[in-house]
């Protein structure tokens, strides 16, 4: 069975990863900061996972103790929101070592890079070999402490590692096969950052249907009632700014639609269309409020990058700056200064042309 692979978050694509691992034969830890959100899986050390991905998987270990989570890991699967990414560096960094891998699921934008940099202010000079994926690679909901449901499992999920692409690819052939079998090693760790299609469907269909998440009693279905025609049209011109920050950094991105074709195999001329086509997305429900992932992790390691790197080549952002302003607003919170800007990527002192060269030279 090999060394132990530790997971890190225990929400639902962290009981996904956790339950797919142990179902495939893996040695697995489970990590997280509550012992609350781990609940009855504290004591059981088993989860089940029912739909894709069924059965009741035994884990070796489920802790809140950092420390005993990894202890001779040498893989680390981060799959807590990416806006604790910070606080995961801070957690582990006593405990790793340049000969351990650290894969962010996802890393959003720019995730990889941010982690790298927290981990060297840290004092760490020898980095582990640091990657993000571009989403995660389950389509899933936790249903309880000890449970989730994996409703599909994506197929070519990017990912990348901060250094040469021969790079991704040994990290890629290390892992087990059942997750080898899902990704796919991209040449740099931009196309996954700004491959971040989250950002996308997440926090305008959120912000749109403000009215419906806060009013009590009211249900509706995330996708299928909540991304209508006129909506699911303003998301796709927030993809074209994404994409137009992609081509001023020299890297070709797929559009959301072509993202939905690849990795659902869904038909569709626009996004609504591609939404409606995917069957996966039919029974997802909508938060039942704004302080969801969806907001406090999608704008602040989504939406906040974007809008700093496109304002440096001088892009006009406004659909990117109308959402930030929106989401900002609405939960009082500044999501600007909180966020992946260009200071907490170590980035805040180089002009366009340096910022360029520095994210298109490898790590």
């Amino acid at each position: 069975m090999g060394q132990p692979i530790t997971v890190l978050g225990a929400g639902s694509s962290g009981l996904a990863t956790a339950a797919h691992l142990a179902l495939s034969g893996q040695r697995v830890r489970l990590w997280n900061r509550s012992a609350t959100t781990l609940g009855q899986a504290l004591e059981s050390k088993k989860i089940l996972s029912i739909g894709a991905v069924a059965g009741r998987a035994k884990l070796e270990g489920v802790t809140t103790d950092i420390r005993d989570a990894i202890g001779n890991s040498k893989i680390l699967m981060v799959t807590t929101p990416a806006n604790a990414h910070i606080d995961i560096a801070r957690l582990v960094a006593p405990h790793v070592s340049s000969s351990m891998k650290i894969i962010l699921n996802p890393g959003r934008t720019f995730g990889a890079l941010e982690f790298a940099h927290a981990l060297r202010q840290l004092g760490m000079d020898r980095l582990p070999t640091i990657a993000e994926t571009q989403t995660i690679i389950y389509t899933c909901r936790k249903l309880a402490d000890d449970s989730v449901t994996i409703l599909k499992l994506k197929q070519n999920v990017l990912i990348s590692t901060l250094g040469q692409p021969e790079e991704t690819q040994r990290l890629v052939s290390s892992l087990p096969e059942c997750l080898r079998a899902q990704f796919v090693a991209t040449d740099h760790w931009v196309r996954t950052s700004l491959g971040n299609v989250g950002m996308i469907l997440h926090c305008l269909p959120t912000l749109l249907n403000v009215g419906w998440i806060e009013c009590s009693g009211a249900e509706f279905k995330y996708y299928y009632d909540g991304i209508t025609p006129s909506i699911a049209a303003l998301a796709e011109r927030l993809d074209g700014e994404r994409l137009s920050v992609a081509r001023h950094m020299g890297c070709e991105v797929e559009s959301i639609i072509e993202w939905f074709r690849r990795t659902y195999a869904v038909a569709g001329n626009n996004l609504f269309e591609c939404i409606r086509n995917n069957e996966y997305y039919r029974t997802i429900d909508a938060p039942t409020s704004l302080g969801h992932r969806y907001l406090s992790e999608d704008v602040p390691c989504g939406l906040v990058p974007l809008e700093a790197l496109g304002t440096v080549f001088g892009l006009p952002m406004r659909i990117t700056k109308l959402a930030i302003d929106l989401a900002s607003n609405l939960m009082n919170v500044d999501f600007r200064a909180q966020g992946r800007n260009l200071d907490r990527l170590g980035l805040g002192a180089n002009s366009m042309d340096e910022i360029r060269t520095l994210l298109l030279r490898s790590g």
